[in-house]
This record gives C-alpha cells, structure tokens and sequence, in this order.
C-alpha cells in the first residue's frame, strides 16, 4: 500500500470490518518498515566495527495513533497486553455536568467483560461505551427540553390573571422542577391543569423531540448490535475453549481371571 494512503480517515460507506481490516494491514505494514530500518542501522554498525564512530540515527516514523486512534504498544516499544494489544479510544468529550468518572467505569466494564480478541472486536467496544454516552445524553437533554417547555408554559397560563407578580414571587411556585403546591392553586384559578400544560408543551416541540427520538434510536440500535456481535464472539470462545473429556470407564475384566 502506498504510504500516501496510509491511515486515512473512514471512507464514506466503508464497512466496519473493512476500515479494521484496513488499519490493521497499514499498522502490520508500519511495523515491518520500522523493523527493517533498525535492522539495517544495527547491521550497518556491526559492520563498523568498534571504530569510535556514532551509531547511525534511525529515522524517526509519525505517530501513527494521532491519526487512526489506535494505541498500540508495539509501536510504542512496550510490552503487549493480553488480548490484540490494541486500545482503541471512543473519543467520548464530556459536557459541563456530565460525569467522565461514570462513563470511563462503564467504558472499563465492557472492555473487562467483552474481552476484545481482535481488532474488529475493540472497534466494537468503543462503539459500545461511545453509542451509550449518546443515549443517556439525548435523554438527558430530551428530558431537559421538556421540562423548559413546561415550566414556561405554565408560568404563561398564571401571569394573565396575575400581572404583578414578582421574581421572588414567582420563585415559590415553582421548585424543583415541578411547580409547589401554591403554584398549582394558582394554576386551578386559572382554569388550566398540568395534563393540559404538559400537552401543550409536548406539542410545541414535537418535531424537536421527534428528532431527538431519532438520534435516540439510532445510538441504541449502534450500541445494541456492537453488543450483540460481542456476545456472539464471546459465546463462540467460550465454546472452542472448553475441553471435551471422556469419562473414565476401567478395562473389562477377563471371565478366567
């Protein structure tokens, strides 16, 4: 492969197997050039002899994982891990009020539970642990965008029959992201309810939360089928793992014995 095409980013349309494929063989590629080359300088100074001269510089190689995401410890000249020894990264960015503690434990549970064996099956981690982040993401926001929605609504259905009513005021009928019980008094006198409030607001930004549900689905059906592939890959090493043993039967014995 030439090296100009090397560790490009996903192609649009290119599988998943594909793209794993791909980076492995450019990675695998990597590796035997940087072999080769030291190879050669450690040659080229045995040749040398024990003259004083300095040992030939190797050429330095980009670092690959900036590009592909993968961080191999053969490329960083460590000892491999159990498993491909690869780790590939789910470039999860929090958000202000997110907890990274919360998401890096789930993300360390799949790993630990899956027990990733191949390339194609650390992809399928990080799909894992990214599509999850998403999900509880968009629900968080789905249900943040709704309470809004309502809270402003109803402070729309109060505020005619009550004009004047002050921050301070209006910051005792509304609490906790529900509206107190002299919030709903008011609510009565206006002849509005809450099932109507929240109608009205669901309502509003239907075609929002219709989108929302969307995005939804989408990031539970990636999340839901890495793990089933997963699972898949798991019950069939558990299968050709397990040692098939004849039970133990003694020789017949002879009748003139």
């Amino acid at each position: 492969m030439d090296k100009s095409e090397r560790f490009r980013p996903r192609a649009p349309g290119e599988t998943l197997a594909a793209a794993a494929e791909r980076a492995r063989i450019e990675v695998d590629e990597e590796l035997a050039e940087i072999r080769a080359e030291e190879a050669a300088a450690a040659s080229a100074a045995r040749e040398r002899g024990p003259s004083g001269a300095a040992p030939a510089a190797v050429p330095q190689k980009p670092d690959v994982r900036a590009s592909t995401g993968v961080d191999s410890p053969a490329i960083r000249g460590t000892k491999a891990q159990p498993g491909t020894g690869f780790k590939i990264s789910d470039r999860v960015k929090m958000l202000p009020g997110e907890d990274i503690t919360k998401h890096q434990n789930f993300r360390d549970r799949v790993r630990e539970g899956y027990g990733p064996q191949t390339l194609l099956q650390e992809f399928l981690c990080a799909d894992v642990s990214y599509a999850h982040r998403q999900v509880t993401r968009y629900q968080r926001f789905r249900e943040g965008a709704l309470l809004a929605a309502i809270k402003q609504r109803f402070f729309a259905a109060i505020l005619p029959a009550n004009p004047k009513l002050t921050d301070k005021e209006a910051a005792k009928l509304w609490r906790k992201h529900q509206p107190t019980e002299a919030g709903m008094k008011m609510l009565t006198r206006s002849g509005s309810s809450m099932d109507e409030i929240a109608a009205e607001a669901f309502l509003g930004g239907l075609q929002a939360f219709g989108t929302m549900d969307a995005l939804l689905t989408h990031q539970r059906s990636v999340r839901n089928e890495a793990s089933r592939e997963l699972e898949i890959a798991k019950a069939e090493r558990k299968r050709t793992s397990q040692r098939i043993e004849a039970p133990f039967r003694p020789a017949p014995k002879d009748d003139d014995s």
